[in-house]
């Protein structure tokens, strides 16, 4: 039972209802039922208390509340219990009729008829004439004609489209969004008071007038046209004539009849619709098989189906039929459609329906806070319920709000957050983006909260106008004209002339010309460059002057200032959008470039014919426009750009004229192009708005001439202007090659906008703009200069200027320096330049910089470009004075920077072979003085920067560059020239002489002690026979279409060029990256732009572990010393850079966690060890940055001082003694201690020499035949009185050492040599002299009596008891008769091109020859390789680079089992005895060496797990060696 009743098996309402005076029921026996419970009374056909009784009305009985008309509709009543009746009088409107409907008397509208159009579209016209017609034009659907009845006049148009790909077309708005005159609304929107009503219930939005008419559309699929039946026989349109005659529904406007809809249709297109079609004719698709589609649609007619009830009330025929066309030839797409067209057909005919898509695929999906409903109704559920008008309607199948929800607009919002109601339109909340209303442009309301409207008095400036735009009332700028530039480059003037100039210098595109009306200035400019290598050019930068500002934007480049930016306050905005940037002027002017492919310029109609430039004079005459700055007319394009050169633009031409390309062959730019212009593509809806004619000719040129990679930005301009245009695109990239890639935190959007959605939001102003295409922020992330951040990493707005979070900068006059911390903690103090410094703008930034550098460059063979420019060659191999102050009386910082050249033999050279600062090796980077001088690593090069403005760059091999500021104007001299200004005076050589030759000049410069060298080649210079090789692969440097062209207009390529083809025709293509690589260089130190060159040549970059190759990087930020970095300041450079997650440690790359450690201005790698100054220190660096020192001091016998680049504890200088000429037999003694006064350690060497076979000259064969210690033979290495003495070999030596600092090396055969410390001075004797510095007293004999021959000196230090031999050989010594063959097997030696040129400054090459000579002639070749050998050994003892010689001679080296040669080896760390390894000390030597897995054991090398035995100082090696056995004095043994 329901409420407030209970079950009785007999009961009765008698006495029991609101109506008892009437009550009928009391003659009536009992009846089984629901009876009203104790205490309620029957109240209809429900139980009410009695005090909620109803009212009774001429024998009627009505509820509470209810309300009803009297008969006649004379009055409308009110019920209010208990029976309190309210009437009063009331008539129908003349558009009603007091009538009878759905069993109420009341006013009612005269019966409607409807039209419906649905799907492909189908008709059914007010007359149930049903037929298709699939234009895509625009059509009055329905409309009032012939009135003579006064009648309400309206019209309903529509616009189709092409459905996606197919031929069909369907209806996809009736507006785009609702607008009402022109001004984009909310739903409800009431008009004239209450007269037209437009609001929104479940799926559709309605227009009701008061006469009847109702306009009802989904957004997609279905429009349905009703009208009052006072309407019948004057309509006409698509929808008929309404004359109750479906035969005569096709009468066009002249009212002739015709025969077809599609004669029909096109009859009542509405003028202007042209880039459209009027059907599809006979080429309208067909359904081919209709089984699949019959089966998805049979819901709408079978008998059985949950529509079936509605069949009686509208027939299902026509709607299945349709439904079958639909999906058959559309796809499934379709079918939702139309179904639910039927459905919405059936409820408007009050037809009963049952839920119909649980069983199909038409799940609907409602939108957030509402729900599905077959029948539902918005009536009292909208913010907007006091004009609600959706009351009156019948239920909707659609959306709904859900509980506690009521409808804003189209959506549903808690009631707390409904907006304003305002003269008959409803506003939303903020920020709703058709929230404000401007009345009249007199006033700016905005909705804050429910009904909560604030208005503030507002007007126009007089650069705007109050109008619509966008369907927004408000104040615009006029109507802007624009220019577009684009690709190739081709031009579409302010006035339409479209043409191609494809000029590489820099134009005037457009500016202000012959004002007399008090305009703004403006002028934009855009430089040209050519693409790759064709002969064809695109934009490279832009350049606008405006309101006193000028706006530099360029592709390829670092933006200098973030956007958005704001001038002059705010009447100059520059911002990004999209792909775009945008430059704004408060007078209408708007710029906007995409950093590469498009440039367009739009200017207010006030500029009218006031404008000039390549963009044309804006009169409104195509045919005018190529006017010179002179006013003449010119004829063609290139006259014509030609004449908008800027000032200055030399290095580029002026248009290819004849030598153009051409496309040869269309097809392939054709097909690719077709989505510009195809009738059914995705970017047809923009024809009528934009042309595509000319954007399609470009883009197949483009496309056809300079590749693919044109296509997408052809396309995206077109694109770009019919947005401009308002015109509606869809999707056009996912079939294309055109994948759009976002950066972090950004996707793709076909038509966005970053309104709101910036850091900078309270100066954004890209709100104005219309939408754009591009890559534009994530949910949660907005947009931080180019990038997308979260919002709480926003940075900081300053004097109209955004700054990123980290950034810093300086203000202006650089009186403060200011960094930004997010979000928008700004924080700035006080600062200033420093004298060396001027407070300027450069590469863009303001702030303190050292006065403008200038450069010379010595690079190649070697060529030089001094400070004041002049090219010459020098090739001199000594030490030379490059650069250095001279005749300061300014007190300049003194400077000076000198090279060291070398002969070319296809090796490496350096004008430092390693760092070393102050004669120590350092790691870089490496700070002196504080900071005032930085010495660093950046790619390739290696920096040197004193803060007075010095910089020195070398990168180790090619190139070396001197920078200095424009203070050392005329104070500088050497090879780099006075620095004066002037060229023809580089020449001035020390003493102020001027000399005429690079030879003269460059010996005049000469560092005194450069001996072993040669200034210059003078007329033995090589010479280049033939070019044309050379000139091929130097090219990449001069060509105009090449990846370095950019850079012409900053350097000059000829002096590169041809220097290049030089060193490659002379010294090869080793030669040519580094001369490819010097012009790059000098090219990014003027900030030139590059592009990739390598690919192409060979010169393909291998970098060393854990890093890659960049064009122009830094490594600013990225090294293990960042704390003290001087790389930051410096241009990007070549070279190779660290892989992500490693940093610089020195020269190599290494994982933060390995990086080293940084101590008084100096960085040392992890595992590194030195001493501290004054040797007070040893310190040790542990990674990271874990430095551990403890106290230490030299012994007696060394000094603290700089060794091989390496401060430390030393043994004093040694000084040697090699064997020369004397060839006695005996043993002799070779050096010895005399006259010790002082202490020293007594030390003798003897040497017993031997006959070489059959010679009579004689050899060293060995100091002992095998090691014998104090008698006993031994192994190497032995360690005697603890470790004063070491006995070990290294290469082919065996070395004794003693801890004073005696040194005795010998290679078994050939060599000896003998080093003392320089305590040893004057206190030696014996065959190696008296080491008194004095060599003309060196044969002094034991008895202190000098000799005059070798014979009688070496025969008087003969050792007692050499009988059996001979003192030398006398006049019977062997004599060389034909040295020929001798010299020529001994020049390497003394070659000045040869292996070891690079010791013979270190060890005079002239003895060892003389002396290799004679044994060669007299001895053999045997000999040869042993002369040679000693040369080496002497070399690299005096730590002289040497390069490997064996290759060219007989001397190939054999080396025994486990073990291979190295020219410079040493056995430190690879002996078995390692914990008494003595061979680290020494420097490297050349000989046979343990192979990997294998270490020294002995003289031989085994494996690690063969090595022998420690013991007593001495290494004994595994039995059965015969050497391993150690007796005691009491014959103990041991093994």
């Amino acid at each position: 039972c329901p409420a407030n009743s209970h079950y009785e098996l007999c009961g009765s309402d008698c006495g029991h209802t609101c109506a008892s005076s009437m009550n009928a029921s009391c003659g009536q026996v009992c009846s089984e039922g629901c009876f009203c419970d104790e205490g309620f009374v029957r109240s209809g056909t429900g139980c009410v208390p009695v005090e909620s009784c109803g009212c009774e009305h001429d024998g009627s009985y009505y509820k509470d509340g209810e309300s009803f008309w009297t008969e006649g509709c004379s009055q409308q009543c009110e019920c209010h219990a208990p029976n309190d009746l309210h009437c009063s009088a009331a008539s129908c409107t003349p558009a009603q009729e007091c009538a009878i409907r759905d069993g109420r008397l009341g006013c009612f509208l005269y019966d409607l008829t409807t039209c419906t159009v649905w799907g492909d579209p189908h008709y059914i016209t007010f007359d149930h004439k049903a037929y298709d017609f699939q234009g895509t034009c625009r059509y009055v659907v329905a409309t009032l004609c012939n009135d003579t009845d006064g009648l309400h006049p309206f019209s309903v148009e529509a616009k189709n489209e092409r459905w996606s790909r197919s031929t069909v077309s369907v209806i996809t708005f009736v507006f785009p969004m609702l607008k009402v005159n022109g001004v984009t609304k909310n739903v409800p929107v009431f008009l004239n008071g209450s007269d037209v009503s437009v609001y929104a219930s479940g799926s559709f939005i309605y227009i009701s007038a008061n006469f009847g008419l109702i306009v009802k559309y989904n957004g997609l699929y279905e429009l349905t046209i009703s009208v009052p039946s006072s309407y019948r026989g004057k309509t006409c349109g698509l929808c008929g004539n309404f004359n109750g005659n479906p035969d005569d529904e096709f009468r066009i406007p002249s009212g002739m009849m015709v025969t077809t809809p599609d004669e029909f249709g096109t009859a009542w297109k509405v003028a202007g619709s042209d880039t459209c079609s009027d059907g599809c004719g006979s080429s309208c698709q067909q359904c081919t098989n209709e089984l699949h589609a019959r089966a998805q649609c049979e819901v709408i007619q079978a008998a059985d189906g949950p529509l079936r009830f509605c069949h009686e009330h509208v027939d299902p025929a026509r709607y299945f039929k349709s439904c079958v066309f639909d999906v058959c030839v559309l796809g499934d797409d379709f079918l939702c459609g139309a179904i639910q067209t039927y459905v919405s057909a059936c409820q408007s005919a009050n037809g009963r329906i049952y839920p119909w898509r649980q069983n199909t695929t038409c799940r609907p999906e409602c939108p957030a806070n509402s729900h599905y409903e077959l029948c539902g109704s918005d009536c009292g559920h909208t913010c907007a319920s006091s004009i609600n008008a959706s009351c009156g309607q019948v239920c909707s199948e659609g959306c709904f709000c859900d509980e506690g929800f009521v409808r804003s607009g189209t959506g549903c919002v808690p009631v707390e957050s409904c907006g304003c109601e305002h003269d008959g339109s409803y506003y939303k909340v903020r920020p709703d983006p058709v929230n404000t209303l401007y009345k009249g442009c007199s006033q700016r309301c905005e909705c804050h909260a429910p009904n909560d409207l604030r208005c503030s008095a507002a007007s126009c400036t007089p650069a705007q106008e109050c109008a619509i735009r966008d369907g927004r009332l408000g104040c615009f700028l006029y109507d802007l004209t624009t220019c577009t530039v684009w690709g190739d480059p081709h031009y579409i003037t302010f006035d339409h002339k479209a043409y191609d100039f494809q000029g590489t210098c820099r134009y005037v595109v457009a500016t202000l010309c012959n004002d007399t009306d008090g305009l703004h200035p403006f002028s934009v400019e855009a430089k040209n460059e050519r693409w790759s290598r064709s002969t064809v050019s695109v934009i490279a930068e832009v350049f606008v002057n405006v309101l006193g500002n000028q706006v530099h934007m360029s592709r390829g480049r670092n933006v200098t200032k973030n956007v958005p930016v704001f001038l002059n306050g705010s009447d100059v905005s520059v911002y990004a959008s999209g792909s775009f940037t945008y430059i704004s002027a408060n007078f209408g002017l708007i710029v906007k470039y995409n950093g590469l492919y498009e440039l367009t310029i739009s200017v207010p109609s006030s500029y009218r014919g006031k404008t000039c430039g390549l963009c044309g004079n804006f009169n409104g005459n195509p045919n005018d426009e190529f006017r010179i700055p002179s006013g003449m007319m010119v004829t063609t394009p290139d006259e014509f750009g030609t004449a908008w050169k800027v000032a200055g633009s030399d290095t580029c031409s002026d248009g290819c004229g004849s030598s153009c390309q051409q496309c040869t062959n269309e097809l392939h730019a054709r097909a690719q192009c077709e989505v510009i212009q195809a009738a059914d593509g995705p970017l047809r809806f923009c024809h009528e708005h934009v042309d595509p004619a000319r954007y399609f000719k470009s883009c197949v040129f483009d496309v056809c001439v300079l590749g693919d990679d044109f296509l997408c930005g052809a396309i995206q301009t077109y694109v770009s202007a019919c947005q401009s245009a308002n015109g509606r695109i869809y999707p056009w990239r996912q079939n294309t090659t055109c994948r759009p890639e976002c950066p972090a935190n950004s996707h793709y959007e076909l038509c966005g906008s970053d309104c709101g959605h910036t850091c900078a939001s309270s100066m954004n102003a890209s709100c104005g703009q219309v939408c754009s295409e591009g890559c534009f922020c994530d949910e949660g992330f907005v947009r931080s200069g180019t990038g997308c951040v979260p919002v709480e990493s926003c940075g900081c707005e300053h004097d109209g200027s955004y700054y990123k979070d980290g950034e810093s900068f300086w203000t202006e006059g650089c009186s403060q320096q200011c960094e930004c911390h997010a979000p928008n903690d700004l924080r700035c103090s006080a600062a200033s330049c420093t004298p060396a410094q001027e407070c300027a703008i450069r590469d863009g930034r303001l702030g303190c910089f050292l006065y403008d550098l200038t450069t010379c460059t010595v690079w190649g063979d070697p060529h030089y470009i001094t400070f004041d420019h002049k090219a010459y060659d020098f090739q001199g191999t000594c030490r030379y004075v490059v650069a250095t102050l001279c005749n300061d009386t300014d007190g300049l910082h003194p400077f000076s920077v000198e090279a060291k050249n070398e002969r070319w033999s296809r090796s490496t050279t350096v004008v430092f072979p390693m760092l070393k600062v102050n004669g120590v090796t350092k790691n870089v980077p490496v700070f002196l003085n504080g900071s005032d001088v930085s010495v660093y690593a950046s790619g390739s090069f290696t920096y040197i920067s004193a803060n007075f403005g010095l910089i020195v760059k070398y990168n180790g091999l090619y190139e070396l560059t001197i920078s200095v500021p424009s203070s050392y104007r005329g104070k500088t001299c050497g090879l780099c020239g006075n620095f004066n200004g002037n060229p023809d005076d580089e020449f001035r050589i020390p003493s102020g002489m001027m000399v005429t030759t690079p030879d003269e000049f460059g010996t005049a410069w000469k560092v005194a002690g450069s001996d072993t060298c040669s200034d210059g080649c003078g007329s033995s210079c090589q010479q280049c026979t033939n070019e044309l090789h050379a000139r091929a692969q130097c090219e990449v440097i001069q060509a105009a279409d090449g990846p370095l062209r950019f850079c012409h207009e900053h350097v000059d390529p000829a002096r590169y060029f041809k220097s290049c083809v030089f060193d490659v025709c002379v010294l090869g293509d080793d030669f040519l990256c580094g001369a490819i690589q010097t012009y790059v260089s000098a090219c990014q130190s003027a900030n030139g732009r590059i592009y990739p060159w390598r690919q192409n040549i060979t010169c393909r970059p291998e970098c060393p572990a854990n890093s890659h190759y960049e064009l122009c990087g830094s490594d600013c930020g990225h090294t293990c010393a960042s704390s003290m970095n001087a790389s930051c300041g410096q241009v990007c450079s070549e070279g190779c850079f660290c892989d992500e997650g490693f940093v610089r440690s020195g020269t190599g790359c290494v994982p933060v966690e390995s990086c080293g450690c940084e101590h008084d201005g100096s960085y040392y790698k992890d595992g590194e060890s030195f001493w501290t100054e004054g040797c007070s220190q040893q310190c040790e660096c542990h990674a990271p940055n874990d430095l551990r020192c403890s106290a230490a001091s030299c012994t007696p016998a060394q000094e603290c001082a700089i060794r091989d680049g390496r401060l430390g504890c030393f043994l004093y200088d040694l000084t040697t003694c090699t064997a020369y000429d004397f060839q006695g037999t005996c043993r002799y003694v070779v050096a010895t201690l005399c006259n010790d006064t002082d202490g020293l350690h007594p030390f003798s060497v003897e040497a017993k020499n031997e006959r070489w076979s059959r010679s009579t000259v004689s050899v060293i064969t060995f100091v002992f035949p095998m090691l014998k210690v104090n008698g006993v033979t031994k192994n190497v290495p032995v360690f005697l009185n603890g470790s004063d003495v070491s006995v070990y070999a290294s290469g082919s030596f065996t070395y004794i050492s003693a801890n004073f600092g005696l040194i005795v090396k010998y290679n078994g055969l050939y060599e000896l040599t003998i080093s003392v410390p320089s305590s040893y001075r004057g206190k030696t004797c014996g065959l190696c002299g008296n080491f008194n510095g004095n060599p003309d007293d060196e044969f002094r004999i034991p008895s202190g009596m000098m000799v005059t021959t070798p014979d009688e000196f070496g025969t008087a230090w003969k050792v007692a008891g050499s009988d059996t031999c001979s003192d030398g050989c006398g006049s019977s010594c062997q004599q060389c008769t034909n040295e020929l063959h001798a010299r020529a097997q001994c020049e390497v030696i003394q070659a000045a091109d040869g292996p070891l040129r690079f010791c013979h400054e270190h060890v005079d090459p002239a003895r060892y020859f003389k002396s290799c000579v004679f044994d060669v002639c007299v001895l053999g070749d045997d000999f040869l390789c042993g002369a040679i050998q000693t040369y080496v050994s002497a070399c690299q003892s005096a730590n002289g680079r040497i390069y490997p010689w064996r290759q060219n001679t007989t001397c190939r080296p054999e080396c025994p089992a486990n073990s291979h040669y190295e020219l410079c080896g040493s056995d430190c760390g690879h002996t078995c005895a390692s914990s008494i390894n003595a061979s680290c000390g020494q420097v490297c030597s050349e000989g046979c060496f343990c192979d990997e897995g294998f270490v020294r054991s002995g003289t031989g090398c085994v494996p690690v797990e063969s090595c022998g035995c420690e013991h007593d100082g001495s290494y004994y090696k595994v039995r059965p060696d015969p050497v391993n056995t150690l007796y005691s004095c009491k014959k103990q043994h041991f093994q």
